[in-house]
């Protein structure tokens, strides 16, 4: 928050109106205050949330409504005196021009009660006045004790709704587990389709049923990773580390592509003999994504 330096602005908290009395405690507390043309959001009668809950923020709320509108009237006041009194000066002039051309003298025309209406424009003026600064004080009032307040009010209001987040976290996990259901089956349902389609074309593929996890993701970034580790497991026998499983030479970049050239050979050795040659090369393709050599 950018601040004046040494700036504070005295927030007053406990208001009571029941008795025409005001009652306050005040409490220094550091923000850059708002003026007439700084925030022009607070300016708006939504700024300050409707029943929130908060006592005092919805006693802020009332206080501001009720300033506002004191504003509002004000303001409308002050329009149409000002108004009244164009139309009055106009009459007058005429009034004026008139008694001239008839000969007669114009002051005998009289003011058509403009002072009476200046007079009533200067005092709807400095009430509009005294609203506007009004408001603009609820607003620093209620500024100051959000600032002071909001980490009370959150934790308050994160209580409060620690048990709908759990009920949402169980609603997530039942609905997780739903869409794993829904999609076929999960587990068998993936180690049929890796028996029926993958293994089928390339026996290096195949993977025990019991060694696969209960539950296939559902994310699709989840899901390519998750598919990646059966495809490496079932290739390399178990672990989809086996291929560099010597830490001081697992960033050794050659050493990584010997060993690479060593499994391809024995992998595809390993497979069934009358293998198409396209399942060679995907095989060989595959193996090479995983080493990092393409």
């Amino acid at each position: 928050m950018n601040m004046h330096p040494n700036l504070a602005y005295t927030s007053l908290h406990g208001i009571n109106h029941s008795k025409g009395e005001t009652t306050v405690t005040s409490t220094a507390v550091a923000f850059t205050p708002v003026d007439s043309g700084n925030a022009p959001a607070t300016l708006k009668i939504g700024w300050l949330p409707p029943d929130s809950g908060i006592p005092e923020l919805d006693e802020l709320r009332a206080e501001y409504e009720r300033i506002a509108a004191q504003h509002s009237a004000e303001f409308a006041e002050v329009w149409r005196l000002t108004q009244e009194i164009e139309a009055s000066e106009k009459r007058l002039e005429q009034a004026r021009k008139s008694a001239y051309l008839n000969g007669t003298d114009p002051a005998e025309a009289g003011d058509q009660g403009i002072e009476a209406l200046r007079e009533s424009l200067a005092a709807a003026r400095q009430r509009q006045g005294w609203a506007g600064q009004g408001l603009i004080d609820l607003i620093n009032k209620a500024v100051g004790t959000v600032v002071e307040k909001h980490d009370e009010w959150i934790a308050a209001l994160d209580d409060e709704n620690a048990p709908l987040r759990a009920e949402l976290a169980e609603a997530e996990a039942r609905a997780r587990e739903l869409r794993t259901r829904a999609e076929g089956g999960g587990k068998l349902r993936e180690w049929l389709r890796r028996t029926a389609v993958d293994g089928a074309e390339m026996p290096a593929a195949h993977f025990p049923y019991d060694e696969m996890p209960d539950a296939v993701p559902t994310d699709p970034a989840e899901l390519a990773d998750w598919k990646q580790q059966i495809m490496e497991r079932a290739i390399y026998g178990g672990s989809p580390f086996a291929r560099i499983s010597d830490p001081e030479r697992e960033h050794d970049e050659a050493d990584v592509g010997r060993r690479y050239n060593r499994e391809q050979e024995q992998a595809i050795e390993g497979t069934n003999d009358r293998m198409s040659e396209a399942a060679r090369d995907r095989l060989r393709f595959e193996m090479a994504g995983e080493a990092g050599v393409i």
